[in-house]
């Protein structure tokens, strides 16, 4: 008798992730479902090489689901910065080994870091985790998580 512990109340329950509540809800989340994302209209003002990094990039970045009417800026500033990026390589190769064609590496190497920023944050480089999650197994055990009648 006064044995054991206290019940813990109701929000500190929910905290602690217990499958069922007192009144049998199910606290297991559930699944979301994608929604289909608005189209996105290719930007105006962009060159003829920013336009086929753009027609490179954005399908890529619709399926990662990471391009939409508010972030088609900054995929406007990547397309440009890749194509800026293949300008100073190619004046760096000519350039060679001067002094003019070391201080076009440092401006190459600051353009590599901007674009693989930019790709990262359109989940278009990788990252060093997984980019699709992994697939939940089927729970053998669902059927005994309904209430008892």
């Amino acid at each position: 008798m006064g044995a054991g512990r206290p019940p813990l109340p109701e929000d500190q329950r929910r905290l602690h992730g217990r499958r069922m509540s007192k009144e049998g809800v199910s606290r297991r989340p559930q699944p979301v479902v994608a929604e289909p994302l608005p189209p996105v209209a290719t930007p105006e003002a962009l060159t003829l090489l920013e336009q086929a990094v753009w027609d490179d990039l954005a399908p890529l970045a619709l399926a990662a689901r990471t391009l939409v009417p508010g972030t088609a800026g900054d995929l406007k500033a990547l397309c440009t910065l890749e194509v800026e990026m293949a300008e100073v390589l190619a004046a760096r190769r000519l350039e060679g080994w001067t002094a003019l064609g070391m201080g076009l590496e440092r401006t190459y190497l600051a353009i590599v870091q901007r674009v693989e920023a930019k790709r990262r944050g359109f989940k278009l480089a990788p990252m060093g985790k997984d980019m699709v999650p992994p697939e939940t197994p089927k729970d053998e055990w669902s059927e005994f998580d309904a209430p008892v009648q």
